[in-house]
């Protein structure tokens, strides 16, 4: 009876042996399972913490781009502003002089023609600056809307358009220079042509009558001896 007795316990108390086993292997299951939680979790955190800071990074990045470009596009409008008045004023003073020359009933055929051409250079310049600026002014947009990659590629290729700008500018320099100021120029030694002989002519016509003057005194003189011979 009490070998019985003490195999039953002795059964038992493996059972609950088993049993405290089982609880124990489950909690530290659970406790691993809690770490990796916790763990996923703080790293979680970690990398919203980091996109946060990068986004707000970039959001002032792309600020900071937009003050330049809108500070730079006030600068191109003001440039814009300054050719368009220099080429304006350029254009009042060859038409004043276009007309002067007309006045003086000079040939200005050809540089009508050519002044025609010089101003469709200048409606050039202004269209194509004009595009640029608008571009450039894209570009503010661009700063905080898309990648950096393709702002970096908006941006250089609105810059690109200065190339055509200078050619334009230099184009109607050369073509001013090489063109419409020899025509000028020979206009003007025209003009001082016309002045020298009118000037000869004038000289001549006062010596004429210098001459005149002094010749006729004396035929009549001559003229009231014979009278008086005659007599």
């Amino acid at each position: 009876m009490v070998v019985a007795l003490m195999t039953i316990i002795l059964v038992q108390t493996k059972i609950t042996k088993a049993n405290n086993q089982i609880d124990s292997a489950k909690s530290k299951a659970d406790i691993l399972e809690e770490r990796k939680a916790a763990i996923e979790a703080k790293k979680t955190e970690w990398q919203e913490n980091i996109a946060a800071k990068k986004e707000e990074l970039q959001q002032k990045r792309c600020e900071v781009a937009q003050k330049r470009i809108s500070t730079k596009f006030g600068q191109l409008e003001n440039n814009r502003k300054m050719y368009q008045t220099v080429y304006a004023n350029m254009n009042s003073r060859l038409t004043r002089l276009v007309q002067r020359l007309d006045e003086a009933k000079l040939d200005t055929t050809q540089l009508k023609t050519d002044l025609a051409t010089l101003n469709t250079m200048i409606e050039k310049l202004h269209t194509d600056y004009a595009a640029f600026a608008t571009e450039f002014k894209g570009t503010e947009t661009a700063a905080c809307e898309k990648t950096k990659v393709e702002f970096k590629n908006q941006f250089t290729e609105a810059r690109a358009k200065t190339a055509q700008i200078k050619k334009d500018r230099t184009a109607i320099k050369d073509f001013f220079n090489s063109t419409i100021k020899p025509e000028l120029q020979s206009l003007k030694a025209e003009i001082a042509e016309e002045a020298e002989q009118a000037k000869i002519k004038a000289k001549n016509k006062i010596k004429q009558n210098e001459t005149t003057d002094t010749t006729t005194p004396s035929s009549e003189t001559t003229t009231t001896a014979e009278t008086e011979i005659l007599n």
